[in-house]
């Protein structure tokens, strides 16, 4: 069992230490050198520990415990052993920090890290590949970076999508310059999926390539562009995509423009997004556009979370907000009267009634904030939509108001 531990660990270390060598073709030298250095070193050192033990053999002396020759030598290995982590703070900012490495080396299987770097560094099938560089991605290990990105250039396309989408995974921003390369590189063949793995690395360096892929005319490279532009953020990245909004001409990218901005907390878009909302028929974009609203109004992925439940849960949540919404209501007679029509229009399944109701209650509300002007665009929006989404909609965005 120890042999097979050591076996792991060391195969684990060498490939950390390996992708920590400085980029480029003099890699395999500097690998070269140190595997020698350190094989002299481990080889000289048990003939150099025993030529000091006979060297200061009359060594001895008391110090809380008696003290000889070989507790010299196993307290200056030790010393020696610890000097690394000292020497650590002499790296540049550009190195992995120790805490990295130590992170990567706790994570992850060290076995199938060594098992599926092998196969996709071997020639196999091309399935077996695929599957190599999708099993490296769910480890999420640092460590097979530099080996997923040679596979962005393999000769097969789904092998070269899969590295694009590992990268995304594992989430090292060694990945951004590699994978801005191919975002805009349209021979590339997976422009679309290297912009969102872009999106899925917290670095901003990759922004640059997701601003340019804006004008790419390949629609699905736009839409994975706008998306991740929506996770990485950023002032640039919040103007450009609402800019792209208001001239827009291609209605089917509309819908990751507004979930984007609405990521961003940009405002502005509730006035595009209800009319957005009745050039699409389709529920389940509708629900998008509905959720990006949400979000951007104060609402996070609350009626997000509410949609994905399925229509029985649906409907305990609707009636729970309800019920929040009478304990949010002040005592006075009219607001009284308005709760008890809604509920009855609820519970009678009269959206319209329900609506009108809505508008009268929004009226009675003196708080200012962005849900207020939000629900009032949409009670005006007349959007043709499910009558129970609508009312989740409302009762969310009162909520707000009350």
């Amino acid at each position: 069992m120890g042999g097979l531990l050591n076996a792991g660990s060391g195969i684990a270390i060498n490939n950390m230490l390996y992708s920590l060598l400085p980029q480029g073709e003099e890699k395999a030298n500097y690998w070269a050198f140190f595997a020698s250095v350190t094989g002299i070193a481990s080889a000289s050192a048990p003939i150099i520990a025993g030529q000091l033990a006979r060297h200061f053999s009359y060594l001895r002396f008391q110090l809380f415990v008696p003290i000889g020759n070989l507790q010299l030598l196993f307290l200056a290995n030790g010393i020696l052993l610890a000097l690394p982590l000292f020497l650590f703070r002499r790296i540049g900012e550009n190195a992995v920090s120790l805490s990295h490495l130590l992170k990567q080396l706790r994570s992850g299987n060290p076995f199938g890290l060594a098992y599926y770097l092998r196969q996709i560094s071997q020639p196999v099938e091309e399935k077996t590949k695929v599957q190599a560089v999708r099993s490296l991605g769910k480890l999420k290990s640092h460590l097979a970076t530099d080996e997923i990105v040679k596979a962005l250039d393999d000769a097969s396309s789904a092998v070269r999508k899969e590295a694009a989408l590992a990268l995304g995974e594992i989430k090292d921003p060694g990945a951004v310059g590699p994978l801005s390369a191919k975002v805009q590189s349209p021979e590339s063949g997976i422009q679309a999926d290297a912009a969102l793995a872009l999106g899925k690395i917290p670095d901003y360096r990759g922004a640059k390539a997701l601003l340019a892929a804006l004008d790419d005319a390949d629609r699905q490279v736009k839409i994975s562009a706008i998306c991740a532009l929506g996770e990485i953020g950023g002032d640039e990245a919040r103007a450009k995509l609402f800019s792209l909004l208001e001239r827009n001409s291609d209605c089917t990218i509309e819908p990751s423009l507004l979930e984007a901005l609405s990521k961003l907390g940009e405002t502005r878009i509730v006035p595009f997004a209800y009319e957005c909302l009745n050039k699409f028929r389709n529920p389940v974009v509708q629900l998008q556009i509905l959720s990006a609203v949400a979000r951007v109004v104060g609402e996070e992925d609350s009626f997000y979370k509410i949609i994905s439940l399925d229509e029985l849960a649906q409907a305990q949540r609707a009636e729970k907000l309800l019920r929040g919404l009478k304990k949010r209501l002040d005592g006075a007679e009219n607001t009284r009267r308005l709760f008890q029509q809604m509920q009855n229009y609820f519970e009678n399944d009269d959206y319209p009634g329900f609506v009108a109701v809505a508008k009268e209650l929004l009226a009675c509300s003196k708080r200012q904030t962005p849900a207020r002007d939000a629900l009032r665009g949409f009670l005006e929006a007349k959007a043709e939509i499910s009558a129970f989404t609508g009312t989740i909609f409302i009762l969310l965005l009162l909520e707000q108001l009350f």
